[in-house]
Order: structure tokens, then C-alpha cells, then sequence
């Protein structure tokens, strides 16, 4: 990590209230799967479109977060099935400046995704009754028929363009929890760039190109759920699982 933490170090900063002017509630998400150890090449022709976020010194931030699903599974399957219209639960924490939202992401029949949020005072699994009437009337779901079924942990480094309304992020470290089941991807980066829905190029994509670094999904939540639940259905992401492990394993950490 030495070489990454030097060169996001190099990067010209932003602030947090300066990213609130690309928060991009609603938006068009494109993900991509890379090995770790090309990311202090990536880093270094990205730094020439984009400025880094900093939050009291920090540019590489550790997240939390709970996933909720039902007793059926529905969110995982609805994914893998392909099901537009679909949601996700979740409360993530940003650890470096301690605050903390309950989440409802919603991917539209058009692939656009929205999230609403709310702020949390304490970052804890269970609902209060906030988090229920929330719950209730952003999503089809019944609070009560949710429950804590994965916990994810990851570090970000998140990038704002200087000139146009995208914003990039880079993840490191994710690691799955649940009960006495933990699994990490250590040698894995996972990078999304978030546009707004009418936006066609992006300096970042053609960075990721040039690495012959192609678009491609990929889901924390689903891809946790398949390492904590084995028996759950995963016909659809066998591929997708298939070149996850194959990254995890062939490449080195930097």
C-alpha cells in the first residue's frame, strides 16, 4: 500500500462540503473489477482529471456497513435474477468523520439508480422507529420482515473531476462478516463511477481502457452474500465468481 498511499498523497484535494455539489442521488453507476496492483499506475493518470476527497487528513476512508435482506432473500435474488426495480437496505458509517445513514438504493426498469437516505445518530443493526417509517415510505418492504444478514467492510478513495459532474471511487480491503464467518479480497479494487444519467464520456473509464480495464458489474452485497449463505442460488454470477477468484488469487497485494 506504500505506493498508492504516496501517490493519493500527491493528488490536490477537495472537501467534503465540495463533493455535495455532485452528490448525484440520481444517477448512472459503472463498475469495474481490477487487480490491486495496478492501481498505482491508474492512480497516477488519474491524477491529471481528478482531485482527491480529504476528511481531517485522511484520503483513504474506511466504511461500514450492514446489509439487510429478507427471510427469502428477496434483494439477492431480485439481483441475481436481473430484476429492475430493485432495492437494497443498508446503514453504512463513515468512520472517519463518525456519521452514519440508513440507506434505500433503488435501481430503476431505465438502470438508473437513486438512493435516499436519512442520518443516523448511532450506527447500530436493529430499526428504530425513524428507520421504520422511513423504510415504509421510500420502499415496498415491511421493516419488520427485514433482518442483518451481512456485514461489509471496505476502504475508499474517492475522486472528484476538476471540470465535469463525475465522481469516481476506488475500494480496497473489502472484507465480508457474519457471525463467525468473515472472508476478505485483499488483492481486489473495485472502481464505480458515477455520472449524472445524461452523461456519455468519462475521463476515467478511458484511463481504465487504457489498462484494458473493461466495464463490468459487480455487487458487494451479492457477491458477500454468496461467501456467507453457500446454499443460495448463484447459476447467473458462477462467471462473475469465477474471475473475482481468479484476480484474488494470481495477483499480489502492493
Amino acid at each position: 500500500m506504500s505506493g498508492v498511499q504516496e501517490i493519493i498523497d500527491s493528488f490536490n484535494s477537495v472537501r467534503l462540503k465540495d463533493m455535495d455539489k455532485i452528490a448525484l442521488m440520481t444517477r448512472k453507476d459503472s463498475k469495474f473489477l481490477m487487480p490491486k496492483s495496478k492501481l498505482p499506475v491508474i492512480l497516477e493518470k488519474l491524477k491529471e482529471f481528478y482531485n482527491i476527497l480529504e476528511i481531517d487528513g485522511h484520503r483513504l476512508m474506511h466504511y461500514e456497513n450492514y446489509y439487510y435482506d429478507t427471510d427469502q432473500f428477496d434483494f439477492y435474488l431480485n439481483h441475481h435474477n436481473g430484476h429492475l426495480n430493485r432495492y437494497k437496505i443498508r446503514k453504512r458509517k463513515y468512520t472517519v468523520s463518525d456519521i452514519s445513514f440508513l440507506e434505500i438504493k433503488f435501481k430503476s426498469n431505465k438502470k438508473q439508480t437513486s438512493k435516499n437516505r436519512i442520518k443516523k445518530k448511532d450506527f447500530v443493526p436493529g430499526f428504530t422507529e425513524e428507520d421504520i417509517e422511513f423504510i415504509k415510505s421510500k420502499s415496498p418492504f415491511d421493516p419488520n420482515n427485514l433482518s442483518l444478514k451481512l456485514l461489509v467492510d471496505f476502504s475508499r478513495i474517492t475522486l472528484a473531476h476538476k471540470n465535469n459532474e463525475d465522481r469516481a471511487t476506488l475500494d480496497l480491503n473489502l472484507t465480508y462478516r457474519f457471525g463467525d464467518f468473515q472472508y476478505s479480497y485483499s488483492n481486489i479494487c473495485i472502481g464505480e463511477l458515477k455520472q449524472d444519467k445524461s452523461a456519455i464520456k468519462s475521463d476515467f473509464i478511458n484511463v481504465l481502457n487504457d489498462e484494458k480495464i473493461k466495464k463490468g458489474g459487480f455487487s458487494k452485497f451479492c457477491f458477500g452474500m454468496l461467501n456467507a449463505y453457500p446454499h443460495l442460488k448463484k447459476n447467473l454470477f458462477k462467471k462473475k465468481l469465477r474471475g473475482i477468484n481468479k484476480l484474488q488469487h494470481e495477483y499480489s497485494t502492493t
